[in-house]
């Protein structure tokens, strides 16, 4: 990766015999590959909004635990140590979208002043810590005096800590006691650990003569996250075996050796009732949609979707033995507003579950995008800025341009690649004289279109 830091040098300050008297702004603008939510490139570019830190190499030995931030100004914006109107700050953030980047990149701004006398030499090093614990970590660049272009890579990433995985007590076993006569419903959290890897789970004596059924799930939210690559078959056929020291029925959940530490779900009934598995809460354009399914289901009525606490919808129940999807968009929602949604399934003796919770807010950014388009600036009229949305079907490259009203181009905001879904980019006319203008976008050779809009100073 490759970070290309645009230095606009300026002698605030008449030079002397001490050859670090200097000012400097510099401009950070990385224009390489994505910054990424794993050190692989997996997992997506990170978000706009994700912090980054400016540090200053104190002892020119590279990055190391006695570096600190830069020094910002004492006074903002006129700086008691510099010229008046200088601002020194050490931290900003992604901002791909506002200046019509690539997802994962950026360009500081305001740029990152240097006020008074600076340091000799002027070493710094960009540091980007993500939510998960992830580093990425440019170079050490030296920053002199006099325009410049400086090019620092390739920045290095550190993944994040591995999670602390805590095991369930020693005894590792875990045990459903049946209540006689009684539709009974219990489940249990466990941990899977590659130092304690086996789980003994033990279900007492069933009624009616019929073997257990357990069911392994993703529901439970625990540290530090859902186990995989475990091996567990909790249906009547599977490997249970009957302990009479304990009357029960017994077999293991082993997590194998190349899986993932984690927690687990064990979900036992004496009558099989609803196996709710996948469920998506997810926020959209004016709407939210709630999808779901079941592993199988028997004596259920149906499944409410409730909304601050409210019923908005009641899916009837499929009672099939097999897996059954099921799907609600709430288009009553409104954009900007936080709601809370709740999944509950209702058996047909009146009984209900909850089977997930999900606080949410719609938004235009988060539309569930089916066809290709290029949406109305707003504000229009507007003066000087104005946000302009277009949909992609699919990641490609686009390209987006402003023509005055002869027709001559007057600015580029997007020339690359975009990701599929909404694209919401800012365009700032300062520069520009009152009058109409035209905007086009062209996504590859499958879309193009032009709209109008207004600037009014």
């Amino acid at each position: 990766m490759k970070v290309k830091l645009l230095v606009f040098a300026a002698a605030l300050l008449a030079l002397t015999s001490l050859s670090f008297a200097q000012n400097f702004v510099a401009c950070f603008y990385y224009d390489g590959s994505q910054l990424t939510a794993n050190c692989d490139g997996t997992g997506g570019a990170l978000p706009d909004g994700t912090p980054m830190v400016i540090y200053y190499d104190a002892n020119s030995n590279g990055p190391d635990a006695a570096d600190q931030p830069a020094t910002v100004c004492s006074n903002p914006p006129d700086c008691a140590d510099g010229p008046a109107g200088t601002v020194n700050f050490n931290t900003f953030v992604i901002n791909s979208a506002e200046v019509g980047l690539e997802p994962g990149q950026f360009l500081s701004e305001p740029c990152f002043t240097s006020s008074g006398i600076t340091p000799s030499p002027s070493r710094y090093y960009i540091k980007l810590t993500a939510a998960n614990g992830l580093v990425w970590m440019s170079p050490v660049f030296t920053l002199a005096v006099g325009p410049q272009d400086v090019y620092c890579g390739p920045w290095t990433c550190t993944p994040p800590p591995p999670p602390t995985c805590t095991p369930i007590p020693d005894t590792r076993a875990v045990t459903f006691a049946p209540v006689s006569g009684n539709v009974q419903d219990q489940a249990a959290c466990i941990t899977l650990c590659h130092a304690y890897p086996t789980v003994t789970v033990c279900v007492g004596p069933t009624l009616f003569g019929r073997l257990p059924e357990v069911v392994a799930s993703s529901n439970c939210q625990c540290d530090p996250h859902q186990a995989a690559g475990y091996t567990f078959d909790g249906s009547m056929a599977g490997p249970w075996v009957w302990n009479a020291a304990t009357m029960s029925y017994c077999q293991q959940i082993v997590l194998g050796p190349n899986g993932t530490e984690g927690c687990v779900e064990l979900h036992f009934d004496y009558i099989l009732a609803a196996r709710v598995t996948d469920v998506q809460i997810l926020p959209r354009d004016n709407s939210v949609s709630v999808s779901f399914k079941t592993a199988s289901e028997t004596n259920m009525a149906r499944y409410e979707v409730r909304r601050n606490g409210n019923v908005v919808a009641r899916l009837d129940a499929n009672n099939g033995s097999t897996e059954h999807s099921y799907s609600y968009t709430d288009n009553s929602a409104a954009n900007g507003t936080t709601y809370t949604y709740e999944l509950v399934s209702v058996s047909v003796d009146g009984s209900t579950n909850l089977e997930a919770t999900q606080a949410v807010t719609p938004d235009q950014n988060h539309a569930l995008v089916t066809e290709y388009a290029l949406h109305q600036n707003f504000p229009n009229p507007f003066n000087p800025t104005t946000s302009i949305r277009f949909d992609l079907v699919e990641n490609n490259f686009v390209s987006l341009k402003i023509y005055n009203a002869n027709g001559q181009e007057v600015s580029t905001i997007v020339n690359g690649n975009r990701q599929a879904g909404v694209n919401v980019v800012n365009f700032d006319a300062t520069n520009l004289t009152s009058g109409l203008y035209f905007y086009t976008v062209k996504v590859g050779n499958v879309y193009s279109a032009t709209k109008k809009m207004l600037l009014v100073k």
